[in-house]
């Protein structure tokens, strides 16, 4: 088989509200109530000390296509900014920060002249923001910065010229501080790669986490044969594997994430179609191999990602895998589907790692303009400061 992914015997217990992803409660000021009386897990038993690491994690900052045109950027600045602000003025800011790709709307037909433009107009914006230089910010590639949109096919298939164009642009802003240790094309290449990732996929540990950053739209050579186009949604998963072992091995590593764009399954809310997860076809069974993976070993915490315009939160593989966190909330227009009790919002999570071994999850949120304003737009109501939900205990 292809991706032929080792069985191993650890497993957890489920924690899901009947019908509803954890998420779907946290807008409301009852969401403790709520999470308390699911069993299962809890959200008021954080230690109530300083985290030894706390980092931030937000994804989707694009506009519209309709509205890519509002800033040079095709970004939300307006939710941004505000989110920047919010994050800084967190009582200990965060270590790290992640961007969990689109920043911005790109998906041109071109040599990545739209993409190298459009980001250096994200980056001159995000200097402005107050609190930018509060903590250190890693932004990942999303299927807008790595991907061609065609027209003709109405498909969607990664493009070979970014590659020069996200180097250039995370070297000049120094943003490839954490890269360098990811997979290339030389020796067996079973991930099929055509290009260079080791600064699209990579991993490092910061105080006893180990971060294994994804690039959810790796170039592969292996063909669509629907668009005769390379597949959406690769993963260089024998690699992503490779690194889950090297970790677990670790004794200086007491938990371990994986972060990429796309996730790894569908919310159960809404559809395959709509979220368009990281590949999951009958010869190349992608996601389920990293599913399988994170499983089997006890320092996984957890896979977050976006690309779902929304923020969800729940359990893979019918409860019985790792978490599968995803916030994609920060500026992009919302999923259609999303239906959150007290209306959609934007916003961030912050994710606490303690001492003892407990990790906990916290979702920061601020509620959508009123209309007839527009979800872009910094006025007549500005963007007011996000206010927290209930710790999430996810170990």
């Amino acid at each position: 088989m292809l991706f032929p992914i080792a069985s191993h015997r650890w497993c957890k217990g489920q924690w899901k509200v009947r019908g509803k992803t954890v998420l779907s409660f946290i807008t409301a000021l009852w969401v403790s109530c709520t999470f308390v009386s699911c069993g299962g897990g809890n959200s008021g038993s954080a230690p109530s000390s300083e985290p030894v690491l706390k980092f931030a994690i937000m994804g989707d900052t694009s506009l519209g296509a309709a509205d890519s045109s509002q800033y040079p950027s095709s970004c939300n600045i307006p939710q941004l900014k505000r989110t920047i602000r919010d994050i800084a003025s967190l009582s200990t800011p965060p270590a790290i920060s992640f961007l969990t790709g689109d920043l911005v709307l790109n998906f041109a037909d071109d040599q990545g002249q739209t993409l190298a433009a459009q980001l250096d107009a994200w980056q001159a914006a995000y200097l402005s923001m107050w609190g930018a230089d509060h903590f250190e910010l890693v932004p990942l590639v999303g299927n807008h910065e790595s991907d061609i949109y065609d027209v003709v096919l109405n498909a969607q298939y990664p493009n070979p010229s970014i590659y020069a164009v996200w180097m250039d642009w995370i070297a000049r802003n120094r943003y490839d501080r954490y890269g360098g240790s990811g997979p290339t094309p030389s020796g067996d290449n079973p991930d099929f790669l055509v290009k260079d990732e080791r600064y699209f996929s990579y991993s490092f540990t910061l105080k006893g986490v180990c971060f294994i950053i994804v690039n959810t739209d790796t170039l592969s050579s292996i063909l669509d044969p629907a668009t005769s186009k390379p597949y959406a949604g690769w993963i260089p998963l024998h690699w992503i594997e490779d690194e889950l072992i090297r970790a677990q091995a670790n004794a200086s590593v007491s938990h371990i994430f994986v972060i990429g764009h796309r996730p790894i399954e569908a919310p159960s809310w809404t559809t395959q179609a709509s979220s368009t997860p990281i590949l999951n076809n009958a010869a190349y069974p992608l996601a389920t191999g990293l599913a399988n993976a994170m499983k089997s070993f006890s320092k996984v915490r957890g896979y977050i990602g976006s690309h779902v315009h929304a923020q969800d939160m729940t359990r893979l593989q019918g409860g019985a895998g790792v978490w599968q966190i995803v916030s994609g909330n920060a500026g992009a227009p919302f999923d259609s589907n999303w239906d959150p009790a007290g209306g959609k919002y934007f916003g961030f999570m912050v994710v606490n790692v303690y001492g003892g071994g407990t990790v906990s999850v916290v979702n920061y949120w601020r509620p959508a303009p009123p209309e007839p304003q527009k979800y872009y737009e910094e006025s007549p109501v500005p963007p007011p400061a996000a206010v927290p939900g209930a710790k999430i205990i996810i170990n």
